[in-house]
């Protein structure tokens, strides 16, 4: 788990009436100083309603770094930009900081309500829970100073959530609204679009209407849905019909996986999902659905011995349609998966994604598969390809060289 530096608070007192007791105080001052400037972000631990409080009282922004035990670029962040004296002095000033694990206790259904599916994840809130930016991804200090940056400026702007709280019904104020939160805020975006949809004479819809429309909506009880099939052929007029007829059946078949789940039980019902999705789609691509759906499921809720069988299932049979999905199942596999013959396989898949493209995330953890698995000098070799995409694209490269030390020294 990402581990974060404990702030500390230095106290003393002036005795005015003996002046090396001055001295004194103003030595304990000094060193105070400078063990702050040392400082990394201070992450607090409370919980989400006292942050809430906190950020109301102290008139600031909550910054949270959403991240998931199994995550590399998690730990990455955690321990070499979080530290950084400049990032904590930045941070601790400007925001309410705090890590949370996104697949246990409170950050489970923070989660759900912020739509945290990517990690590493960074969230920028105001006191009443609202988003304001989001981040995504490793991030070297320069960057991650800048998206705080950026989550200041956006604080200044905070006036069209009040308007459309106030009641705004001007249209274009809606669409604009709706687009401009489509990516740091997707919930608020949907919000703001179903009153556009509601106030909106029907008539011919624009491709921004459309477009707005199709990525507001994602369960068949979203208003949107019944805007969408209650205006069918006045959508396919500019919407080619097979790409309609995909994407509704792809807004039911998420229904019907978001009915199928009880994260708080840890239950996926394979049987309600496959008899409903074998209805859309036919037997064989509803069993494809069902792997996906396996593998999606069973690291939210810790259960990595399912994981392991389902990533196997679905993998091994060619089914992952992009590398993240290949990239994410390796990290899983280096994080949590001991068998042998199952690390093999995740060497297979982490090599498949290389070749599709290398990249810095790719090669890194093919790195550190084979160093599981005691290839050190296949690791070695992986390692300085990951270092020297790293150093092209010229970002951070102390994660790899602290791979490679560690390979030298074993």
């Amino acid at each position: 788990m990402p581990w974060c530096i404990e702030g500390f608070f230095c106290i003393f007192t002036y005795h005015l009436f003996i002046s090396m007791s001055k001295i004194l105080a103003l030595v304990s001052l000094f060193l105070c100083v400078m063990g702050l400037a040392n400082q990394g972000i201070d992450f607090e631990k409370s919980s989400f309603s006292e942050l809430l409080k906190k950020a109301d009282a102290e008139d600031k922004l909550i910054f949270i770094d959403a991240y998931a035990v199994w995550c590399g670029p998690c730990k990455l962040m955690a321990k070499n930009v979080f530290p950084d004296s400049e990032v904590g002095a930045f941070y601790n000033s400007s925001f309410i900081n705090v890590q949370m694990d996104m697949e246990k206790g409170e950050g489970k259904d923070l989660a759900i309500t912020y739509d945290v599916k990517t990690f590493p994840h960074y969230l920028f809130l105001d006191s009443k829970g609202e988003v304001l930016l989001r981040g995504y991804g490793y991030l070297n200090k320069e960057a991650f100073l800048k998206l705080g940056a950026k989550a200041l400026a956006e604080r200044k702007q905070g006036s069209l959530k009040e308007r459309f709280e106030k009641g705004e019904t001007d249209l274009v104020f809606l669409m604009d609204t709706s687009k401009k939160y489509l990516e740091k805020d997707p919930e608020f975006a949907k919000k703001v679009s179903e009153r556009y949809f509601t106030l909106k004479p029907i008539g011919p819809y624009s491709h921004d209407e459309i477009a707005l429309l199709l990525s507001c909506v994602d369960r068949t009880a979203d208003p949107n849905f019944e805007v969408l099939v209650s205006n069918r052929k006045m959508i396919q007029e500019l919407l080619p019909k097979d790409i309609y007829e995909s994407f509704e059946s792809r807004v039911r078949l998420n229904s019907l996986a978001v009915e199928s789940m009880d994260l708080e039980q840890g239950v996926l019902n394979e049987a309600l999902f496959l008899n409903g999705a074998t209805k859309l789609l036919g037997r064989q691509r509803a069993k494809e659905e069902l792997e996906h759906l396996a593998i999606n499921f069973y690291p939210s809720i810790g259960d990595f011995d399912s994981y392991e069988s389902a990533a196997l299932a679905h993998l091994e049979t060619g089914q992952a349609s992009e590398s993240a999905e290949l990239d994410q199942a390796c990290y899983l596999f280096w994080q949590h998966i001991a068998n042998p013959d199952s690390l093999a396989q995740a060497v297979l898949w982490a090599t498949e994604s290389i070749e599709r493209e290398a990249r810095v995330e790719n090669t890194y953890i093919l790195a550190l598969l084979h160093q599981k698995l005691g290839n050190r000098q296949m690791a070695a070799e992986q390692a300085q390809i990951a270092l020297a995409l790293v150093k092209n694209q010229g970002e951070d490269p102390s994660f790899v060289l602290e791979l490679l030390t560690e390979l030298e020294e074993s």
